[in-house]
């Protein structure tokens, strides 16, 4: 499994506890894979966890496939979510798991006023609000199909499957 913006580790952590073999979390925020290493440990869960820190798009060639993707609450954390959809879903094998804000009035009031101040304040951390029927369209392009979805009044909840493995250009062009 692979958890990209993991943070303390809580939902890959829970899924290695009702069975998943192995789990790799990452994470830009040093102090935040510290905390999911401490849990781990806590656990007794650490030779099934690894941590790396860093962007995930950038260290993507090092990171290994996974059958199962979580980008829970991250891509709302990241600027560029194009690039981290298709990244992530080229390590994906079969399942692909991402959690959005929902499109709602509440949401766009509180995502655009945390945006407003980390601007004002020149925070270094913001939310970006994304075209969320994109970021769907991007998951489906990218050879899956949705088959699980959920709600609740802040968050919206897709898992996909895995219908067809693309090619990478790399790919296609040794194919001819």
């Amino acid at each position: 499994m692979l958890d990209i913006g993991c943070g303390v580790g809580s939902l890959h952590l829970t899924l290695l506890k009702e069975g998943a073999k192995h789990s790799v979390g990452v994470d830009m925020s040093e102090g935040m894979l510290r905390e999911a290493k401490r849990f781990a440990q806590e656990f007794g869960l650490t030779g099934k966890t690894d941590y790396v820190a860093g962007d995930f798009t950038q260290l993507s060639p090092s990171i290994p496939e996974s059958d199962v993707t979580i980008l829970d609450k991250v891509v709302c954390c990241y600027e560029d979510v194009e690039r981290l959809v298709r990244t992530s879903a080229e390590k994906t094998g079969q399942t692909y798991a991402l959690s959005h804000p929902r499109e709602n009035l509440l949401m766009k009031i509180l995502f655009r006023g945390h945006m407003t101040l980390a601007s004002i304040f020149r925070w270094s951390f913001h939310p970006f609000w994304h075209d969320w029927v994109e970021v769907r369209s991007l998951v489906l392009s990218n050879g899956f199909e949705l088959i699980y979805e959920n709600a609740t009044i802040s968050w919206q909840v897709l898992v996909y499957k895995r219908v067809k493995r693309l090619h990478s250009l790399a790919e296609n062009s040794t194919l001819t």
